[in-house]
């Protein structure tokens, strides 16, 4: 494809917006409800969230009865596509997922999962949108990232801010690591979700999610051996797509417009997301060998795609076959999206978690690189 065709490829996608909706489900709208926003929302958006958190309840009741007479094997060890947001784990994760064939939760499973187990067969995964922040083309039945499956299952995700940006300072609590190991009320109805994904499937799915990032400790409880494929981006460039990534995700789904003080509130936010996947990076490096851990660069990443790919897989499995017909199918779907580069300002590149993060990503690089 030539760039003046992806180019007006990415414009014609753009065009047809985000997604009008995100997953809700009776605990998500309490949480929502529990906030003195909430009587700021139109009356006739609050009927509609009302009227899709009953039947989101409804459907999952349904759903976890229908699977508990067909009761399916535990999850077989997953893979996770790790990092902080905006590092290039979206197109890794749906590369990993075309070259090794395991099985992965998908768009219209992640943006449905209360329900999805209720159908008889999936959507037309055709159909496709372009995500709001850089274009990348997102098909329904492409790899999905499952952190919208938790968040609609009502779990206390980071990005609940996204429907209400004023209370983002009440989210630092799901970057804890510890918080995750402490408090398991969270495991089981995911679980079911990834059962229901993977079927009876003795491989372990590929699950992409940064918030990941900061559960690993508590993932790795559950599943001792679990490998992770970790990618670093230069931090400041990092702080500075999520500062435009997540104002795009409020325009695009905030029930009431972010003001000055959700922006401020924001930039904490980050700064210490970023602080924290430091330590996550730190503690995966110190504590997991090279075959359950590999560290991969975003620039290696955009520059030799497939060999990147390639190697990592032979890393973690090196008996695993790579299916390159789908591989190279993957890779130009993942061509729709943009790589922007951003100035950064003397004030950002002091911040000290953008250096922590950098320390980290140096000494993870060289330990656990390819």
């Amino acid at each position: 494809m030539s760039r003046a065709e992806r180019a007006e490829r990415t414009e014609r996608a753009e065009s047809a917006g985000p997604p009008q909706r995100l997953p809700i489900s009776p605990p998500l709208l309490g949480w929502l409800r529990a906030h003195q926003s909430w009587q700021q929302v139109p009356l006739a958006r609050r009927a509609a969230l009302h009227w899709a958190s009953m039947w989101g309840g409804i459907n999952l009741r349904l759903s976890e009865a229908r699977q508990r007479q067909q009761p399916a094997p535990p999850v077989p060890a997953p893979l996770f596509v790790l990092g902080a947001w905006r590092s290039g784990t979206t197109v890794l994760h749906e590369l990993i997922v075309a070259a090794s064939g395991r099985a992965a939760p998908r768009t219209w499973q992640c943006m449905d999962p209360t329900a999805f187990r209720l159908h008889a067969a999936p959507p037309d995964t055709r159909i496709s949108i372009a995500r709001p922040m850089d274009g990348l083309q997102v098909v329904s039945g492409s790899p999905q990232e499952d952190e919208f499956a938790l968040l609609g299952l009502g779990v206390a995700s980071a990005y609940r801010a996204f429907l209400m940006p004023q209370r983002i300072d009440e989210l630092h609590g799901t970057l804890d690591a510890q918080a995750w190991c402490d408090d398991g009320a969270w495991l089981p109805a995911w679980e079911r979700f990834l059962q229901a994904v993977v079927g009876s499937s003795a491989r372990g799915p590929v699950l992409k999610s940064p918030n990941h990032s900061w559960r690993m400790r508590a993932l790795r409880r559950r599943w001792p051996q679990a490998q992770a494929v970790w990618i670093v981006r230069d931090p400041a460039q990092v702080l500075a797509s999520n500062r435009k990534m997540w104002r795009a995700m409020f325009s695009a789904y905030a029930l009431v417009a972010a003001d000055d003080s959700a922006f401020a509130a924001l930039d904490r936010f980050l700064l210490h997301a970023l602080d924290r996947a430091a330590a996550a990076l730190s503690e995966c490096a110190a504590t997991m060998p090279r075959e359950q851990f590999v560290v991969v660069t975003h620039e290696a990443l955009l520059a030799e795609p497939e060999a990147t790919v390639r190697a990592l897989l032979q890393r973690l499995d090196a008996q695993a076959a790579v299916d390159a017909v789908a591989l190279a199918s993957a890779m130009r779907l993942s061509a729709s999206g943009r790589v922007e580069r951003y100035t950064v300002s003397a004030a950002d590149a002091a911040e000290p978690a953008l250096q922590a993060l950098a320390a980290a990503q140096a000494t993870a690089v060289a330990s656990h690189g390819l």
